[in-house]
Parts: C-alpha cells; structure tokens; sequence
C-alpha cells in the first residue's frame, strides 16, 4: 500500500490551528488522498471509514468531533472508532467503550483557542494514519494520535484495529506516559485507556484496553518512563543503528503480544544524535526502508516511521 506523507509545511497544505473544524479541514483532504473515505459529515463532524480489505476485516469508523465539544473549546477534538454508523452521530461497538471513556479520546490540537498555527505531521495508508501536533503547550514536544489496523500476529485476525489517544480533556499539562504516545510498558501484563483495540483475539464483542512495547532492554528508563535509548550511537560493534518494532500488547484473554504497529519503531540510542524530521536507510531486516526521525523534545524518546511503501499489512 503507498504510504502518505503530509506536513503543515507543505506547499497549500491546510493549516491546523485552534479553531473549530481545523482538524477535520486537515484530515479531510490527507485521509481521503490516502483511500480512506468521508462516511458521513456535518458541520465540523466527521466519519473516516477504512476501505475494503481481501481478507475482510472490519471496515472501521473514525468519528472526529472537531466542534469544539469540550472544556477545552475549539483546542481539541474528540475520536472514537465504531465498527458500524448510520450517520455521524450513530454508532455500534464503540472504541473506547462508552463505560470506559464515555466522550471517547482526545486530541490536543493547540495550546490556544485562536488562529496561531501548529505545526502537524501525518503518515498514512490506506489501513493506519498517524499524526503528531506540536500544540504549543510544550515547545518542540509533539503529541502523537493513531487510528487503524496493526499488524497482527494471528493468522486471521478481523478486528486489528487500535485508537490511541489523550485521555485527559481540557489540560495544558503534558505527560511523558500518555500525552507523547511513548512506548511506557514493561510487559504485557500493562494497558491503559489512551490505547484500545476493537475486539481480543477470540472477536469477543466489545473494545479492550491494550499496551504497546519497544525494546526495553536497549532503554535507559523502565516503568512509567519513555523509553530513552542506550546504544551508543552507531553500534561500535557493528555501526548498526538499532529500530526495533512496537509490539501491541493486551491483557483479555491472558497476556497477549497481539501483533506490530505498522511502520513504526523504536529508536534505540540517545536522541542528540539525530535530527528532527531526518530521513535514513534502514539496515538488515529493515534494508529497502526508508525512516524519518520525530523527535518528542526535550529528554523524551524517538519514533522512527517509515516513509517508503513496506508496511507489514495482514
């Protein structure tokens, strides 16, 4: 699947800012270019809809609610996935629960409610979308949402689908565990309700909380950390430069590594040693990849995402 790469730096790229219907004027336009499809629209509502897949997974909704529905005004926007609508307010199986985070997850678009523009970052396909924002609340810190399949380590598996998101609405304050989307679990046995997957492995009806992983032991920081690199930067062994993948965790039905994010990795050495927005080849497993660095700022760790057109699809 060709792989999207869309930025706020982009010549006529549509700006995302603190305003009503910024967020969806920007997905409006990447998603769509991506294959993904407008489901169902009102004014600064959206739903996003997977397309069609040979094997016949679920073809998932992403609901936006870019009105400005919070406390936090036109500052963010509210997701949700849903494996059915008939109209952008109605849907079935929701994703997270209603019982779990009844106004879904969060999307931080901006420290301010006004026109200041934000720099943003999308990288999707036509199964996965990622999108990083440095709202302003920190400066040089990105906050990362994702919406879409995972690669998934069971044969069969019709609802590899995970949200990720904020779980706290109408706050300035910025956490290294849930606001950046680092890579915090030390095992499988460890979730939260900033990640959800649309059903377990046996398609029990109903969202689960999941986790995700990188690789621990090349990190500085275990725990409610991110995960700083601690390879010296290139290998001395080898001049390798070490981007494990993220493995997608959860705990219904027994501790479970479900599957892999697909296109991302976890960059295993200190982050002053790259760039922000550098580009690499990969190596070994990863030869024929092409990995872009986005850097959270400040003493966070490092995503690597792939911007060539290899994701692992089911």
């Amino acid at each position: 699947m060709a792989v999207a790469v869309s930025q706020s730096s982009d010549p006529g790229a549509i700006q995302l800012d603190g305003q009503v219907g910024s967020l969806v004027g920007v997905l409006d336009v990447v998603l769509v270019a991506a294959g993904w499809s407008i489901a169902f629209t009102t004014t600064n509502i959206r739903a996003y809809r997977q397309p069609a897949t040979t094997d016949g997974a679920l073809r998932a909704y992403l609901r936006v609610n870019d009105a400005g529905p919070g406390a936090g005004g036109a500052r963010e926007a509210r997701i949700v996935g849903y494996e059915t609508m008939s109209d952008v307010n109605t849907g079935t199986l929701p994703c997270p629960t209603v019982a779990t985070m009844p106004n879904g997850l969060f999307v931080r678009k901006s420290a301010t409610a006004d026109a200041t523009q934000r720099t943003w970052l999308i990288v999707a396909d036509q199964r996965t979308v990622y999108m990083w924002v440095a709202t302003g609340d920190s400066a040089g810190v990105y906050l990362l949402w994702m919406f879409g399949d995972f690669y998934s380590f069971k044969t069969t598996d019709l609802y590899r689908v995970m949200i990720m998101g904020r779980v706290t609405e109408n706050s300035a304050v910025l956490t290294n565990t849930v606001d950046r989307g680092d890579m915090i679990e030390n095992d499988a046995s460890v979730v939260g309700n900033f990640h959800h997957i649309m059903r377990d492995t046996v398609a029990n009806t109903g969202a689960i909380q999941a986790g995700k992983n990188g690789n621990l032991s090349f990190a500085i920081n275990f725990g409610p950390l991110p995960l700083i690199g601690a390879i010296a930067y290139k290998n001395p062994a080898d001049q390798y430069i070490y981007t494990p993948p993220i493995i997608v965790t959860h705990t219904a039905g027994g501790n479970t590594r479900r599957g892999l994010w697909r296109g991302m990795y976890h960059f295993c050495h200190a982050i002053s040693n790259v760039a922000d927005r550098e580009t690499m080849p990969g190596r070994e497993d990863l030869a024929g990849k092409t990995l872009t660095v986005v850097k959270q700022g400040g003493n966070a760790g490092v995503w690597m995402i792939e911007t060539s057109n290899t994701w692992p699809t089911n």
